[in-house]
């Protein structure tokens, strides 16, 4: 069908161009929202970090939220690099557990707190939302974990014996940390040991959609939290004499205060 465009008046031409406009605006604000908005990423920090050693080694909890503003994404990955400033020594981090916020119920006059665990998966936040990442961050490939397996096999296949020679926890416990086995896994634990005093970095990498957001935080370790620390590299090695025994094991894990920084 052809339009002859000069028999037309300049109201019908007028609303013509209307009627074409109209329906080409859905078409420009597709490819406007699609490719031309980009979204602004924002991290939340609570402020609080925990830090963790036991038998998978050093690791570490953020909790936060993050925000998406004019575009929906896809959150697919955190990492995050911890340096230690007085040596320079790293610990590259990747998210492997959801927290869910902790609720807290009164039962029987008794404050009960519960929180559910998953595995670290990616997440989508809504245009101009926010959504809570309660998140541990842990050596993705287990290094620390392995190696320790490793070295403590055969040290730790000399628990059941003690059982069976009728020795009680505490003779147990003296006859296990007198093995030679012991005194070596120990020590090489502690020569490990990430988690000395002072300040560390952290810079924490978002990865959503094709695109990546760098945050920076700075947290200091005192005598305190070391200690406390320190105390789980014995506990990490009593744990498996300890469930033998039906005896829970007890690890710290200290909270200490994150600030951010600029990127």
């Amino acid at each position: 069908m052809t339009i002859d465009f000069t028999k037309m008046t300049i109201y019908e031409l007028f609303a013509l161009i209307l009627a074409t406009i109209a329906i080409f605006i859905p078409v420009i604000q597709w490819v406007w929202k699609k490719w031309m908005v980009k979204p602004r990423l924002s991290f939340y920090s609570t402020g609080q970090a925990a830090l963790f050693f036991n038998q998978s080694g050093s690791y570490i909890r953020l909790n936060g939220v993050l925000e998406s503003k004019n575009k929906a994404i896809t959150l697919k990955k955190l990492r995050l690099k911890i340096t230690r400033k007085k040596d320079d020594k790293k610990l590259n981090l990747t998210w492997s557990k959801l927290i869910s916020p902790v609720n807290q119920s009164i039962v029987g006059g008794i404050a009960q707190t519960a929180q559910t665990t998953e595995t670290a998966h990616p997440i989508r936040v809504d245009a101009d939302k926010i959504v809570c990442v309660f998140a541990e961050y842990s050596d993705s490939f287990d290094s620390f974990g392995k190696k320790f397996r490793e070295n403590t096999k055969l040290l730790f296949e000399r628990i059941p014996q003690y059982m069976q020679s009728g020795l009680d926890y505490d003779g147990a416990k003296q006859a296990f940390q007198g093995e030679h086995d012991y005194s070596t896994v120990y020590n090489e634990l502690k020569t490990e040991f990430y988690w000395d005093v002072g300040e560390y970095k952290l810079d924490l990498d978002v990865d959503f959609d094709e695109s990546s957001k760098h945050f920076s935080f700075e947290l200091v370790i005192n005598e305190q939290d070391h200690r406390l620390l320190s105390a789980n590299v014995e506990e990490s090695l009593m744990t498996p004499l300890k469930i033998r025994y039906y005896i829970q094991p007890s690890y710290n894990t200290p909270i200490v205060e994150i600030k951010a920084t600029e990127t």
